[in-house]
């Protein structure tokens, strides 16, 4: 009962702004960069604080992964682009990575299979009311081994493995071997 009110009130808030529900596409670019920056200053400096174009973050780019968006995750999605005051994302508030190979991602995904390290996001971009870039950065030896796949956590998510929900889930194919050094995962969620 409650999930169909609101599903009918988050129809009605994307239809006053014009997006149809029936016609809503979501679309997750989660991009691993290799950082060419040795300390946490250099790396919020000219990372995080956007010092660097697009064009010469690219240079640094060695996986790109499409996500879906799981079933869990729809509606606290719904719910967080329908809010008139949008603040950082509830439903990404962690990102994790999984050792076990998999070969497929579904929307019925709860987990993400051999997750073993996840961080949360260093920063957080909100572009009108259909688009968020997160940027996730894993220094040093955090995170290291061969990655499969990824998703966002949310929902009471804590650094924890395993903790709160998962709303997106990506496979990384071919899957990427982070090894010491710095990396950033940078995620580019539009809605429209």
């Amino acid at each position: 009962m409650w999930q169909e009110l609101l599903h009918n009130l988050l129809r009605d808030i994307l239809r006053r702004r014009g997006v149809s529900l029936d016609a809503l596409r979501f679309d997750g670019l989660i991009k691993v960069r290799e950082l060419p920056f040795e300390s946490e200053d250099e790396i919020t400096t000219w990372w995080l604080e956007g010092r660097m174009s697009e064009r010469e973050k690219e240079r640094y780019s060695v996986v790109e992964a499409h996500n879906v968006l799981t079933l869990n995750g729809r509606a606290a999605l719904l719910n967080y682009f329908g809010n008139p005051n949008p603040t950082s994302p509830p439903w990404s508030q962690q990102f994790g990575v999984g050792n076990f190979p998999i070969i497929s991602v579904s929307p019925g995904d709860t987990s993400v299979q051999g997750e073993f390290y996840r961080n949360n996001p260093s920063a957080v971009v909100i572009t009108g009311n259909n688009q968020i870039d997160l940027t996730t950065i894993f220094s040093g030896t955090n995170g290291n081994g061969r990655w499969f796949s990824c998703g966002l956590w949310g929902n009471g998510a804590s650094s924890t493995v395993n903790t709160g929900t998962l709303n997106t889930h990506a496979l990384i194919s071919p899957s990427y071997v982070k090894s010491t050094g710095n990396i950033a995962i940078d995620y580019r969620i539009i809605l429209t």
